[in-house]
């Protein structure tokens, strides 16, 4: 695996979940909820993975250093500042049913604060998970990144082994790392999955 990759997703598109699979050292064990963090079954993401997440938070300088400084793979939605970067995979979904329910995830999964933000993010005035589910439909068609990875089959088996050759997770231990994190996310998702 490359030591530096940009994973770009929008919100409840389980990036935090491909981030956990690839990458063990990006997790810590959570020992009870923490807010702020951004988690994946019983751990948490290391912030300093997942700060760009809340990208509007930092200037442009502060983005500069962040990012030229990089030697691991994190978690960000910052799809501006990333236009001419080639270390970013872009994570979209060919399925705008899988869609709805990634946007139905985002709003059940989240506080009343992200929501809120996301809601004035997009100028949703109506249905929150219909708004949100054309504003990633519309993100991907406007956005196309060079290196993109579907996640239409986050419901199968399959996934994990999609994620594994995408991202180049070699060796049998580092394999069932990841598996072992999408079945026990799949636990914790039924309605995402049919597993």
């Amino acid at each position: 695996m490359d030591n530096k990759r940009i994973i770009l997703f929008r919100g409840g598109m389980c990036g935090d979940l491909i981030l956990g699979m690839i990458d063990k050292n990006a997790l810590l064990h959570r020992p009870g909820s923490k807010k702020g963090y951004s988690t994946i079954n019983d751990y948490r993401i290391k912030k300093h993975r997942s700060k760009m997440k809340k990208f509007f938070n930092y200037t442009n300088e502060q983005k500069n250093r962040y990012y030229n400084n990089l030697t691991n793979t994190i978690i960000t939605h910052d799809t501006d500042y990333l236009l001419n970067s080639d270390d970013v995979i872009q994570i979209i979904c060919s399925s705008e049913e899988k869609i709805v329910s990634f946007a139905e995830r985002f709003e059940k999964i989240h506080r009343k604060k992200v929501i809120d933000e996301a809601r004035a993010a997009i100028n949703s005035k109506g249905n929150f998970v219909e708004d949100y589910t054309q504003s990633i439909l519309e993100w991907q068609q406007s956005f196309q990144f060079k290196n993109r990875f579907d996640v239409c089959n986050i419901s199968t088996l399959d996934f994990q082994h999609d994620v594994c050759t995408y991202f180049k997770v070699i060796g049998w231990g580092k394999r069932n790392w990841a598996l072992s994190v999408y079945e026990e996310w799949c636990k914790n998702e039924k309605h995402l999955t049919n597993i």
